[in-house]
């Protein structure tokens, strides 16, 4: 009798989680659709920007710090991607003064360096959530942050040791859940290498950013390298991108994939470059 009883319970059990199977999979299947309308939607979006940026003969003259920091960063790859970096960092600082023609002119730098964070904790849950198309829109809009909060600071006077401190430690915070996010996600869908490359890719973003920062409390500055947190970023919101417009067809984490295993590659390089860097300084010190 107990037996009949315990089969029953496991009977009725089994059919409570059919709905939420049935439920779980046509969500999956809408989310799918949902992620390609949205990015296809964005990518149109880009694009016109591009052909709009491309084609204006009043392109909003850009900042000598600005102009002097694409420069130097893309001084280190081959002439065919300087010239694309130089075009691609230049539209992108011309629709970031679009937007800080918007905002207000007195509004403090750090406001805007945690709404960032905010930002990429939100791309963050939704990575996590599969919803990858708001993700690289979020990814996308906290590094706009990352350039109008430096843009505001200069702007108004307030650039500082301590904002520069609180700046550069909520983008770590917030490079930490992006990475985090995409490693969940491999894992949910059983992609365990791609997890173990994403955590290496964060371990060296990070080491890049700690080599700096040492070599500068040793009064070095260090910018050597091909992998800075822009080109992270990049790289981080072209995948999802791809990916979410990709995987209705493919059903593979295919791009994000290239990015972070990318990122590693270019991590490890630069880590390299700036520790042989700031040691060589060191050394003629003595």
């Amino acid at each position: 009798m107990l037996l009949i009883i315990k089969k029953i319970q496991q009977k009725k059990h089994k059919n409570r989680k059919i709905p939420f199977l049935l439920f779980s999979i046509i969500f999956f299947k809408m989310l799918e659709r949902i992620n390609f309308y949205v990015s296809s939607a964005l990518l149109g979006v880009i694009a016109f920007s591009l052909i709009i940026y491309s084609f204006s003969f009043q392109k909003t003259e850009i900042e000598k710090y600005e102009e002097e920091r694409i420069r130097k960063y893309a001084s280190g790859y081959p002439r065919t991607i300087k010239k694309i970096y130089k075009f691609l960092g230049e539209w992108i600082i011309w629709i970031a003064s679009k937007v800080f023609d918007a905002f207000p002119k007195n509004i403090d730098p750090i406001k805007i360096s945690i709404s960032g964070m905010i930002l990429s904790i939100g791309a963050a849950v939704s990575i996590s959530l599969n919803f990858v198309s708001l993700g690289s829109i979020l990814v996308l809009l906290g590094g706009f942050m990352d350039i109008l909060d430096g843009k505001s600071a200069r702007t108004n006077n307030r650039v500082s040791p301590s904002g520069a401190f609180i700046d550069s430690v909520l983008d770590r915070i917030g490079e930490i859940a992006i990475f985090s996010s995409i490693s969940i996600m491999y894992i949910q869908n059983n992609y365990q290498i791609p997890a173990s490359i994403t955590v290496l890719a964060l371990g060296f973003s990070i080491l890049v950013s700690y080599i700096r920062s040492r070599g500068e409390s040793l009064g070095i500055l260090s910018e050597e390298g091909i992998m800075r947190r822009q080109e992270r970023i990049f790289l981080i919101f072209t995948g999802l991108l791809l990916d979410s417009l990709f995987y209705l067809l493919t059903k593979k984490i295919i791009f994000i994939t290239i990015s972070v295993t990318l990122i590693l590659i270019g991590s490890l390089y630069t880590s390299i470059e700036r520790f042989r860097f700031i040691y060589l300084k060191l050394k003629s010190k003595k």
